[in-house]
């Protein structure tokens, strides 16, 4: 009992890990879009949240954490995805035209409930991704780069 413990701690522990960005961010251009994804507080914090692009993997954010990226201009899926482990089972897609030479934001929310029972457990969940200003977009990125 006591190594399945540390396993689970062990898991937990490195999960929870910094944000990574696996595409990159080039300079503006005519071509490319550079989008910014904030995630200042998302339930579960514990896990990583994972964004895909095209169902190629863009990039693992933690909790209170930002990463950009540029992308090629036209309509793109925007994947999120929660780690099998994290017991989430939510997922959001969302198709967004982007065009070349411009900068968008968009924040990550979300919440997860577990209301235990005596026989069984249910749970409330959900996650959004939301578009906003550049103005509120930077804003964001200078309050989570302060934490």
């Amino acid at each position: 009992m006591r190594h399945f413990a540390l396993t689970i701690w062990v898991t937990v522990a490195l999960t929870g890990c910094a944000s990574t960005v696996y595409f990159v961010l080039n300079p503006q251009n005519e071509k490319e879009a550079t989008i910014y994804i904030i995630r200042k507080y998302a339930e579960p914090l514990l896990w990583n949240l994972h964004v895909y692009i095209d169902g190629q993997e863009a990039a693992s954010l933690s909790n209170n954490s930002f990463v950009a990226f540029s992308i090629p201009s036209g309509v793109h899926t925007i994947t999120l995805n929660w780690p099998d482990l994290s017991f989430m089972g939510l997922k959001l897609e969302k198709k967004i035209y982007f065009e070349g030479n411009s900068s968008r934001y968009f924040v990550i929310g979300g919440e997860s409930r577990l209301y235990p029972g005596y026989m069984y457990s249910t749970g409330r969940s959900s996650l959004n991704l939301a578009e906003v200003s550049g103005d509120h977009g930077k804003r964001l990125i200078r309050e989570v780069k302060k934490d």
